[in-house]
């Protein structure tokens, strides 16, 4: 008579690389599709910041006639007694570390460049600030994003 063998249940070693492979596949699209939602967040937000901070300075410059300098903008305690809305988290790029503006655009940081009427630098002694572009850099296009004066 011959003996009846038991079924196996396990799974093959080879059975389980298949499984262990497909699932790092799912896992590894799934952390992409995230990460370009989380960057598509950041970027909706710097959009957001620099158009908000826009008509900040704005409505600064329809009082004042002129535009803060950098130096003005990176200092907090002018900020809090000029322009009263505007929030240090509006000065803020979502991936960075601080709330200080840079003159040249660069990643994670946003950039202010004020100017005088015939482009070059402004003091606001001397020479009045009555341009500026104000930008952020995005993530998913390497783009800058910016605003401008208005006048």
């Amino acid at each position: 008579m011959t003996k009846l063998r038991k079924p196996d249940f396990g799974l093959s070693v080879i059975e389980t690389f298949v499984v262990v492979i497909l699932i790092g596949v799912v896992v590894s699209f799934g952390l992409n599709s995230f990460m370009q939602i989380s960057r598509n967040k950041r970027d909706a937000q710097r959009q957001s910041d620099i158009k908000s901070f826009h008509l900040r300075l704005e409505s600064f410059f329809a009082q004042s006639a002129y535009y803060p300098t950098l130096k003005n903008l990176n200092d907090s305690a002018w900020v809090r007694k000029n322009i009263k809305d505007l929030t240090p988290e509006e000065m803020k790029d979502p991936k960075g570390t601080s709330g200080t503006l840079v003159a040249k655009p660069t990643a994670n940081i946003y950039s202010y460049q004020p100017t005088a009427s015939d482009d070059m630098a402004c003091d606001n002694v001397k020479k009045p600030c009555v341009k500026y572009v104000l930008s952020a850099t995005l993530e998913n296009s390497k783009t800058i994003f910016s605003r401008s004066h208005l006048n």
